[in-house]
């Protein structure tokens, strides 16, 4: 059996722990100093005793059969709210990013446009509902009225009219506005309607007081016919019973004209 060889711990890079007279590596002591710097473990943690590897690795068996997995060595800390620095947010797209300066750019409230003036009134003027016509009541009661679009150059008027109305509003609105037009379209219609007739009925008179005027249907003595021009009902009428008593007459003017040759 060979002889045992004392080793001076000092002369292989081992100190000497004088508390307990037991040797310990730079890692053991830098272990130590690196436990006492937390606080939770001050008291789990007896400083005096080193460590040993045969205990350490049955704790580490143990450790991973158990189901316990909080956060036993406190390594993980909540995030200090009160630090603004870019790692302790959460990453934002390029996209992301311009998306939310837009959107701050649309928050900004534009100014007003109206001057004095009151929206009281709004409604699209086109199937897109991309116009909007509206009216202000000025301060001395005068009501303006406006049409714009939706182009940048309006977008103060717009976004404060689509704030005053809602798209509920805006929509009832255009509704009465279409059937306002509708019904105003009907009478134009209907007034245009009377105005033909009118001028028919004022042809038509013209038209028999001009036949009667003729000289061949004043000397005639057909009355059927004439009775025929005053209750024609066109002007068309009236041209061919004219026609006819032309025709008649010029008939009976035949037969006077062979019986006069024959006497």
């Amino acid at each position: 059996m060979s002889d045992v060889i004392d080793i001076d711990p000092g002369a292989h890079g081992f100190k000497v722990d004088v508390s307990g007279k037991v040797a310990s590596s730079e890692a053991e002591l830098a272990n130590k100093r690196i436990d006492a710097k937390i606080p939770e473990f001050d008291e789990e943690i007896d400083h005096d005793i080193p460590h040993n590897k045969e205990d350490v690795v049955d704790e580490v068996y143990k450790e991973s059969l158990s189901k316990d997995r909080s956060d036993r060595l406190g390594l993980v800390r909540p995030p200090d709210k009160n630090m603004k620095t870019s790692w302790m947010r959460d990453p934002v797209e390029a996209d992301d990013m311009e998306e939310i300066k837009l959107a701050e750019e649309k928050a900004v409230e534009p100014d007003w446009p109206f001057g004095d003036g009151e929206p009281i009134y709004a409604f699209f003027s086109n199937d897109a509902r991309t116009v909007l016509t509206f009216f202000l009541r000025m301060p001395d009661d005068r009501v303006e009225n406006h049409t714009i679009d939706s182009a940048p150059m309006h977008e103060a008027a717009w976004h404060h009219l689509r704030k005053i109305f809602t798209e509920d509003q805006l929509n009832k609105n255009t509704g009465r506005e279409i059937n306002k037009i509708h019904r105003m379209r009907s009478k134009e219609e209907e007034e245009e309607k009377e105005r033909e007739s009118k001028m028919k009925q004022e042809g038509l008179f013209g038209a028999k007081v001009e036949a009667f005027e003729l000289d061949v249907v004043s000397r005639s003595t057909n009355r059927e016919l004439k009775s025929a021009i005053r209750k024609s009902k066109s002007t068309m009428e009236v041209i061919a019973t004219v026609g006819a008593l032309i025709a008649l007459d010029h008939m009976e003017s035949k037969k006077e004209d062979v019986a006069e040759a024959a006497e």
